[in-house]
Parts: C-alpha cells; sequence; structure tokens
C-alpha cells in the first residue's frame, strides 16, 4: 500500500501529452464539422434552386389557350407583343415571383428573373421557349403547336457558381 502514497497527480509528460493530443484534434474535428455544414448550405442551395425551376415550369404548364401556344404564319396577322407566348409567360412568372424580365441577347427572347431566399442567396433564372417543329409531316409552322420550356438557374456555393437546368414540353389540350 506503499505505492498509492506517491501519487501525487500528473507530470509534466502527462500534460504535455494531452495538450499535443488535443492540438491534433480539435483542427480536424473543426474540418469536418465546416465541411460538412458546408456540404448541408450547398444541398440547400440546390433544393431552392430546383424549386424556383420547377416552380417556373408550372406556371409554363398552366397556359392552356392555344393562341398563346404556336407560332404565326406569314398570312395571319401578327398580333402586339402582349400576345406572345413568352411575354405572356412573364406576365404569370410576374404574378407569382414579381421580378421577372424580358430580355433579348443574340435576337433571342428570355426571361430573365433574379429570386433570394431566406438566407439571402441570390438566383439568377433563365427562361428560354423553343418551338418544336415537326419538319417532316409539314414545315408549316401552324402545325407548331408545342414548345419546350428550359428553366436555367444559376446559384453561387462559395466562390463556385452552380447549375441546375430542368425542361419541360407545353403543348395545346
Amino acid at each position: 500500500m506503499n505505492f498509492l502514497r506517491k501519487n501525487q497527480g500528473y507530470t509534466g509528460v502527462d500534460i504535455s501529452i494531452s495538450i499535443l493530443v488535443l492540438v491534433i484534434l480539435i483542427p480536424i474535428i473543426g474540418g469536418i464539422v465546416y465541411n460538412i455544414s458546408k456540404a448541408g448550405n450547398g444541398l440547400s442551395q440546390k433544393s431552392y434552386a430546383i424549386n424556383v425551376a420547377t416552380n417556373i415550369l408550372e406556371i409554363a404548364k398552366s397556359i392552356d389557350d392555344i393562341k398563346y401556344v404556336y407560332s404565326k404564319t406569314d398570312e395571319e396577322p401578327e398580333e402586339s407583343e402582349t400576345k406572345s407566348f413568352i411575354y405572356f409567360l412573364n406576365n404569370r412568372i410576374q404574378n407569382k415571383l414579381s421580378d421577372a424580365q424580358i430580355q433579348t441577347v443574340d435576337g433571342d427572347e428570355h426571361i430573365v428573373l433574379t429570386v433570394q431566399d431566406q438566407k439571402h442567396n441570390h438566383y439568377r433564372a433563365i427562361i428560354d421557349v423553343v418551338d418544336f417543329a415537326d419538319v417532316t409531316s409539314s414545315p408549316d409552322p401552324k402545325n407548331n403547336i408545342v414548345k419546350e420550356v428550359k428553366a436555367n438557374v444559376t446559384y453561387s456555393v462559395g466562390s463556385k457558381l452552380k447549375n441546375v437546368e430542368i425542361s419541360t414540353v407545353v403543348s395545346k389540350r
């Protein structure tokens, strides 16, 4: 029992080893926690971008009046710009999301939309409308009653730009 009386506490070597272990483990644990947080934030931003794109496509699918779907032929009189599919889609998006604008890039009209989530992350959506043409059956553009609507949403995670693109087809019902 004499050996129990000589145990007077921790020695300097014991304390040095424990501090060394803590100095090594704390940055490793901090790095793991940071990477998990960053990955979770990236996934939530991607989820929000998919949600924005899906909402845009659902708005496009809700347009059911045929005069907004098919292209005009040369014989038909041109209606005002307010009757084009992309203009009508822009108005519907503005009613729901309130920040859309039609922009012309290289002669093509696009709807450009910026959205901000609750964490103040910014998302930029570009909506394109492309006519589908069945050139094998008839080159008449009036037969073109099917359009593809593409929603391309760009967002940044850290210093990298990420992109989500979803498309759907709108046709005469």
